[in-house]
């Protein structure tokens, strides 16, 4: 008898030790499993469909904290979106990439706001370089024609407003119209010609 009380005992101190349990709330962690990680404040966090898993990365204070993954549904253990949060806000890397382990967006994140420079690519090739300032686009930004190294447009922003000179591109890399914004509208330009 003092033996199966020892037994029951031990099982459920391990379990209370263990401190696993689903989140029932309606954010961000609603149906996560979070386990206690020991020696540490933070939680592990995951969501699983089935025998799949979802998502996981770190939590602290019930919030996301530091590096969280999500995988691709079709495709067992490949990322999908790889990104960093400190106190459940967006911060720092942040990168969405396809079925075939390419990247499709590369970025940085401050406080849930795009800051610094996004790279949107097409296959293995940059299709978009733009530059934020606290979620707002600011500075160059450089489109390139699908599958080539060769840029359709380029342009300034400054405050979300294009500012400063834009220019447009032919297939072999010649500026076709070049335009001069300040404050979002356009002062000047038009086509280019050939000399």
């Amino acid at each position: 008898m003092r033996l199966l009380f020892v037994f029951f005992f031990s099982i459920s101190l391990l379990s209370a030790c263990r401190n696993t349990g689903t989140v029932e709330s309606d954010g961000d962690l609603a149906g996560h499993t979070l386990e206690k990680i020991d020696g540490s404040a933070f939680q592990r966090a995951y969501k699983m469909d089935g025998e799949r898993l979802i998502e996981e990365g770190s939590v602290l204070d019930g919030k996301k904290n530091g590096e969280w993954v999500s995988y691709h549904s079709d495709i067992k253990g490949f990322p999908k979106v790889i990104a960093n949060y400190v106190e459940g806000k967006l911060s720092g890397p942040y990168m969405e990439i396809n079925e075939y382990g390419q990247f499709q967006v590369v970025a940085q994140y401050r406080n849930n706001k795009l800051h610094g420079r996004v790279a949107k690519f097409q296959y293995t090739r940059i299709a978009e370089e733009l530059h934020y300032k606290e979620g707002i686009l600011h500075g160059p930004y450089t489109a390139f024609f699908p599958n080539s190294d060769v840029k359709q447009r380029s342009a300034e922003f400054k405050n979300g407003l294009e500012d400063g000179v834009t220019r447009f591109y032919n297939e072999q890399g010649k500026i076709t119209m070049e335009y001069q914004y300040k404050n979002g509208e356009k002062v000047s330009g038009g086509m280019v010609s050939e000399e």
